[in-house]
């Protein structure tokens, strides 16, 4: 993995690190996630890239933790795939919801996914930029789930 500096040639990466560092500095988790992922939903070359270096290995019954507003449920989605997409966060689910809405195949749950017994076959589990939200005590729960 590449690190983001200005030698690095890449400025967009290095640009887009020190934007986030700078406000996730000034503001609490939900507001800097919520900044990156409004940020991230307007970058559609990096995600179009950051999508290839995956999609190679998804199924066709994807449950997707941690959904955000909605960026890769709908790259995912556009596959052909049935992508559930879930989120904690009631605002995100409802900007995953629009981002979705013409996909079939696409549906999207406001859930904890440590709250439940997931008894539906799905073939992938993507959890993108989700792990490092996960509070310690609540690991075992999340990776059993």
């Amino acid at each position: 993995m590449e690190i983001a500096s200005e030698q690095s040639g890449s400025p967009f990466l290095y640009q887009s690190k020190q934007i986030w560092m700078t406000f996730s500095m000034t503001h609490n988790d939900i507001d800097a996630q919520e900044f990156w992922l409004k940020q991230l939903g307007g970058t559609s070359a990096i995600n179009d890239w950051y999508f290839s270096k995956f999609s190679e290995h998804l199924g066709s019954r994807i449950l997707e933790i941690g959904c955000g507003v909605g960026t890769f449920t709908r790259l995912m989605g556009e596959t052909g795939a049935r992508v559930h997409g879930l989120d904690i966060n009631h605002d995100f689910v409802e900007m995953a919801a629009r981002a979705t809405d013409n996909i079939a195949g696409v549906t999207i749950e406001l859930a904890d996914v440590t709250n439940r017994d997931w008894d539906k076959d799905y073939d992938t589990v993507v959890a993108l930029d989700v792990i490092e939200h996960i509070y310690l005590e609540n690991e075992d729960v999340f990776l059993k789930a």
